[in-house]
């Protein structure tokens, strides 16, 4: 019998791969030298509300647990300081990267939080979010690949990545004695797998997320719903901080798939959300991959989705309909395969494999087509844009409005063809009115992506996308018309037409 989409998600490890290329020692800084991970007692999970810029954010977390980053420069004697003088206590901690779970008594955990957000040597300190509500299921008892019947979901993790071409190198227990997968535990185990990889390419397999692992999102209250979300959100700010603290040679070397989870639920709008942040952004599109069983809402399979996210892809391999914890290593699985065999770094092999995703409908993985993209890669220049902003105003009857798209465009030329992919954030802004059309969903993540044509002189190219936004799936066109400039960038118009046209001049700088 099936295994059920409810448990495949949550008792997870975290899979070190090592590839073929290097076995030889690593970086001579040791990122575990001073670490210490908790392995005492957890309480009992529950919603917890604290303050972040002002907007009050509710969690499912660990009472009176907090989880703090320190900017990587910051000496574990310092941090202790800051935690202990603001009323903290230190229960896990990986100082490398300036990474701390404390302890605070669950009635003075706002006050906390709030304290240590204002001093200048954190990076940021949010509740410890819990990774999975579920219990008991699976219980991780070894990491023996290759049983095919009554597996463990450690073993059924592994089996998909060597399915699909990878070749399984170590696993981390990330599981406690009571079947509960941790944060703090993956956040370990992240970087102990980091440690061990010598100099070669690093990949890392996380199949566990924070949020909705035992139920469906649509089904769930608004407040219960926006729990869920910011749950899901924090553990990924967690994970993408962690990799932030990184020196980058590991960074450069380094490649996390993780499971979208399986909550039924939209994260396109937390992704651009996290790529806010100009570091996260950066990581997310060359260090992480988000692994979905699914593109669409009313789609079977409970994984989490983002359809048009540039860093979410679908996996159709025959385990992933169980859950996105079989999707993610198959995932894994693929990119080493593409790296070892083609010898080629891990961003290249990412970014590949992303585009590759981009250009089908469903955003389903093929390895034949990475290919296909690695050579067009090869053989075309990469420009990239910084952030352009188109904004429409919107004006019917009583209500006025604005509708503003944030734009970040990168261009793959070779003097006579190339394709632009651009991801685009939306947002809704109601500034006056009542029962308005516009008031709705305020915001939408979309990615533009067209073929362009002509020659180096000028080329231009032109498509669209739906954003949903407002009541409703609302077309947007986009267009360019460019030129390489004597500094070898591209400098052009890029437009959008919803309301009218809105249009800027745009550099996008060779890479």
């Amino acid at each position: 019998m099936k295994k059920s989409a409810f448990f495949s998600l949550c008792f997870v490890l975290a899979l070190a791969l090592s590839c073929k290329k290097d076995v030889t020692n690593g970086p001579s800084s040791n990122l575990l030298s001073g670490a210490e991970q908790y392995d005492g007692v957890y309480p009992a999970p529950a919603p917890v509300t604290f303050t972040e810029h002002d907007t009050a954010v509710s969690v499912e977390s660990y009472p009176g647990q907090v989880v703090v980053f320190f900017h990587p420069e910051t000496i574990e004697t310092a941090a202790r300081a800051v935690i202990t003088a603001n009323g903290g206590a230190v229960l896990s901690k990986i100082p490398s990267v300036g990474y701390y779970l404390t302890e605070v008594s669950s009635s003075d955990a706002t006050d906390y939080i709030q304290a240590l957000q204002g001093e200048a040597a954190i990076n940021f300190a949010c509740p410890n979010v819990v990774v999975s509500l579920s219990q008991g299921a699976f219980v991780l008892d070894g990491c023996n690949s290759g049983v095919p019947a009554g597996e463990s979901h450690s073993q059924t993790v592994i089996r998909n990545l060597e399915d699909c071409g990878g070749v399984f190198g170590s696993c981390d227990n990330i599981i406690d004695a009571n079947g509960t997968a941790l944060a703090d535990y993956i956040l370990h185990g992240l970087i102990r797998a980091i440690q061990q990889n010598g100099n070669g390419p690093i990949l890392v397999n996380i199949s566990a997320a924070a949020g909705l692992n035992d139920g469906s999102w649509p089904a769930k209250s608004q407040a219960e719903q926006q729990r869920i979300e910011a749950s899901w959100y924090y553990f990924m700010r967690n994970l993408l901080t962690m990799i932030e603290g990184l020196d980058q040679t590991y960074r450069d070397r380094l490649v996390v798939t993780v499971a979208s989870g399986n909550g039924d639920m939209p994260i396109d709008r937390m992704m651009g959300e996290l790529r806010v942040n100009p570091a996260f952004e950066g990581i997310l599109d060359e260090n992480v991959l988000l692994v979905s069983n699914k593109s669409e809402a009313m789609q079977p399979n409970g994984g989490n989705y983002a359809p048009n996210d540039p860093d979410v892809v679908v996996l159709d391999n025959p385990d992933a309909p169980l859950g996105t914890s079989y999707a993610s290593p198959c995932a894994l699985g693929i990119l080493q395969e593409i790296i070892d065999s083609l010898n080629i770094s891990t961003t290249e092999a990412l970014k590949a494999l992303k585009l590759a995703s981009m250009a089908n409908a469903g955003r389903f993985v093929n390895p034949s087509e990475i290919v296909d993209v690695l050579n067009i890669i090869h053989d075309r220049t990469e420009y990239k844009g910084n952030g352009t902003t188109l904004a429409f105003d919107l004006i019917t009857g009583p209500c006025v409005g604005k509708i503003t798209f944030i734009n970040k465009p990168s261009i793959y030329w070779d003097g006579t063809e190339g394709t632009l992919i651009m991801p685009s954030d939306c947002t809704v802004t109601l500034i006056s009115g009542e029962g308005c059309f516009i008031v709705g969903n305020p915001h939408d993540v979309k990615t533009f992506q067209f073929n362009l044509n002509g020659s180096n002189a000028s080329f231009s190219g032109t498509g669209s996308t739906s954003f949903a936004i407002g009541q409703g799936a609302v077309p947007v066109s986009a267009a360019f018309t460019g030129a390489v400039n004597i500094m070898g960038d591209v400098t052009g118009t890029l437009s959008l037409t919803l309301l009218g046209e809105q249009s800027a001049t745009i550099t996008l700088f060779k890479q």
